[in-house]
């Protein structure tokens, strides 16, 4: 009864990976910044952060005053003053401030996904 028990528990391991049914990977990181200017990076008044390679990271930023594109393109997503989730979109070579006012208010970014 053993032997069914792991042929059949096999079965259905092999079966669900020929379906396509594990978890997706995802690439994105968090990087040191250094001297590179590829990276997206999330300025803070206090901090730097940077993040590479493809893909969604919960992060929990706040305040930001500058987000750098970098060679990537990727979307922001972020809660306002009110609580509400909105996000916005930075495009490669794309540098928005806040203090110029192409960057919003934003109290707090949940997530960075880069595409």
């Amino acid at each position: 009864m053993k032997t069914v028990k792991k042929i059949a528990v096999a079965m259905a391991t092999a079966g669900a990976l020929a379906l396509g049914l594990s978890t997706p990977a995802h690439a994105i990181n968090e990087v040191d910044c250094g001297d590179r200017t590829d990276f997206l990076l999330v300025r803070l008044p206090s901090s730097d952060h940077c993040f590479a390679n493809a893909g969604p990271i919960g992060v929990d930023l706040r305040d930001p005053v500058l987000i750098w594109g970098g060679n990537n393109d990727a979307i922001i997503n972020y809660v306002d003053r009110v609580g509400r989730g909105d996000s916005i979109r930075v495009n490669r070579g794309q540098l928005l401030r806040r203090v110029d006012g192409s960057l919003p208010d934003i109290p707090r970014i949940y997530e960075i996904r880069i595409l």
